[in-house]
């Protein structure tokens, strides 16, 4: 397994294991989850949890930030979610190539509806890329924008009751 497989599998062990942690069990779980990353990837991992629910973790590669019910810290100002979705987490990814930065939330509209009311905000962005596909109850609909080494994509899945959205933004370094 190369090196890249390895943090992503360690980063996902270890952001399972920090889920649900009290504040006792908190420097356990870090401890514990630093432990797993570095006997993975042979680098120093530091890991703190921040008491509700979130984490942080931070490498010599790059570092890794998850939340529940907020947008992740740094992102981007022109970029908005609509107040009628429900955020559900966030996260920020520091690769040292670049930012990623990840939302997911929930909404009662239809797939198709989410994705219009999103992709207003990027009228002057260049769409690179869309698809939709409907089955049964369901719908899904992807887009995809880019400006000035910017990426956007957005991703509105449907179950004919709820929708759930995710947004990602990347920058290159």
């Amino acid at each position: 397994m190369n090196r890249t497989s390895s943090l992503a599998l360690a980063l996902v062990i270890g952001a399972g294991a920090l889920t649900g942690c009290g504040a006792a069990a908190d420097k356990v779980a870090e401890k514990a989850t630093e432990k797993a990353i570095e006997s993975q990837t042979g680098g120093d991992v530091d890991v703190n949890t921040n008491g509700d629910g979130s984490f942080n973790i931070e490498t010599d590669d790059g570092s890794l930030s998850i939340g529940t019910g907020k947008l992740p810290d740094g992102w981007p100002d022109d970029i908005s979610i609509p107040e009628d979705f429900k955020i559900v987490s966030g996260s920020s990814t520091n690769t040292g190539d670049g930012q990623l930065f990840s939302v997911t939330a929930t909404t009662d509209a239809s797939p198709e509806d989410a994705m219009d009311e999103l992709s207003s905000q990027f009228d002057g962005w260049d769409k690179s890329g869309e698809s939709n596909m409907s089955s049964g109850d369901g719908s899904w609909v992807t887009r995809q924008y880019e400006q000035d080494g910017r990426q956007v994509s957005i991703t509105a899945t449907g179950d004919g009751e709820q929708t759930s959205v995710s947004i990602t933004h990347t920058t290159s370094a």
